[in-house]
């Protein structure tokens, strides 16, 4: 199957928030999930990434804490809210709607 991930677009806030309700996550860890979970469809970049998260933070959706990894080695990990989980649940709906829009004009074609 042909790659289209220049095709899909992405509610990203809902995705990061998503995977964050399931458990708190560091960066590399968010990409490589999202890569697993679309069996490789979707590359986040991680340039990308990061400023979503600290929008997030800045809304107070998501918090981050630093978690020692070794001896010199320092982690970010992120945790939902529960104004992000609200958040999340909110950017579904409107995007379940978004869906219903589409599949809407598609029935009449």
């Amino acid at each position: 199957m042909k790659k289209r991930t220049n095709d899909i677009i992405i509610p990203w806030e809902m995705v990061l928030l998503a995977l964050l309700s399931k458990e708190d996550m560091y960066g590399s860890q968010i990409a490589k999930e999202i890569k697993r979970l679309s069996d490789g469809k979707v590359t986040v970049l991680m340039g990308s990434m990061y400023p979503i998260l600290y929008k997030l933070a800045d809304e107070q959706c998501v918090e981050f804490y630093e978690k020692a990894v070794g001896r010199r080695l320092t982690v970010v990990y992120y945790h939902i809210t529960e104004k992000g989980r609200a958040r999340m649940m909110e950017l579904l709906e409107e995007f379940r709607a978004d869906i219903s829009v589409v599949e809407s004009i598609m029935s009449g074609v």
